[in-house]
């Protein structure tokens, strides 16, 4: 499914397209509210966002919004294979940024909290290292790119997340932080072969090209951490508590941050006063507060 909110350049090679996109299916028997509602909930409230901005300030460059499914199975691939990549070469269009988010909800700050699949020591040591010294806690969003070739929409976004930690965590008990995985394209020859393989953002890697990354979350971040490294089954309403409902808001306030930014709109001059009007939206969750074990997170 697609949805795009074209720039005045658009279909034309003036262009630059920012994609933001999340899977919308999940595991069998699970109900997935973290893997991954979240990533959903995270570009739906994105484009609400700048559909929102976009009624005031002007914007250069195209936004495409993209849910797959089928994330597990090659069919998964189709937008980049069956869509951008002609749409590419057919307008000599660029792309400025991409954001895959996969399973943004899962915040936990106990020690040894967060597990790491095997090899992930030798092919990450930095990230590893970093793990290590914050006690392999689960207090982390994990950002992936491509070394070199993803660095400016990394630094965008990290940008973006440090500006969101300081506006939004002076009064909370925890402080998230961004564990940055860099995949070493020149020695890496297919995705195939690795561990994190089935996560969605594999396939703009198999397209290789220019596209520039900026990504959310490896999967191991969803099933090494917590609870759910022994029942994946609990990936339910019970995720929706405080503590994981802050951290999901820093990470889409990043997110939308990073869009602004990347798809030169005029908002982004504005933006902290216009995040700051947004956020008592709560991304449109507050009707789950009925639910039994939601703990929705209250705005002053």
């Amino acid at each position: 499914m697609l949805s795009i909110q074209r720039g005045p350049h658009y279909n034309t090679p003036k262009d630059k397209l920012v994609i933001v996109a999340a899977n919308y299916d999940t595991e069998k028997d699970v109900p997935g509210v973290d893997d991954n509602g979240s990533g959903v909930a995270a570009v739906l409230e994105t484009a609400r966002t700048l559909a929102t901005f976009d009624k005031v300030y002007g914007r250069l460059n195209t936004i495409i919004y993209a849910f797959f499914d089928m994330k597990h199975q090659v069919r998964h691939h189709a937008f980049v294979e069956e869509v951008l990549l002609p749409y590419l070469a057919h307008t000599n269009t660029t792309v400025a940024g991409v954001l895959i988010l996969d399973g943004l909800l899962h915040f936990d700050a106990f020690p040894t909290s967060q597990g790491v699949p095997k090899g992930f020591e030798e092919m990450f040591p930095t990230a590893a290292r970093e793990l290590h010294e914050h006690q392999h806690m689960g207090d982390y969003i994990q950002v992936t790119g491509r070394e070199r070739k993803d660095d400016d929409a990394l630094q965008i976004f990290f940008d973006a997340f440090y500006l969101s930690t300081a506006k939004l965590t002076q009064d909370w008990s925890f402080q998230p932080w961004l564990l940055l995985l860099r995949l070493p394209m020149h020695t890496l020859t297919s995705v195939d072969d690795y561990w994190f393989a089935d996560s969605t953002w594999c396939l703009f890697l198999r397209a290789q090209g220019n596209l520039k990354m900026c990504c959310g979350t490896f999967l191991f971040a969803v099933k090494f951490r917590g609870v759910r490294q022994y029942c994946p089954y609990c990936d339910s309403l019970f995720m929706l508590t405080d503590p994981n409902m802050r951290f999901l808001t820093v990470i889409v306030e990043a997110v939308i941050r990073t869009v602004i930014f990347l798809s030169e709109s005029e908002a982004r001059t504005v933006v902290d006063d216009l995040l700051q009007f947004q956020r008592p939206n709560n991304f449109g969750l507050k009707s789950l507060d009925s639910h039994e074990g939601a703990n929705l997170m209250r705005y002053p």
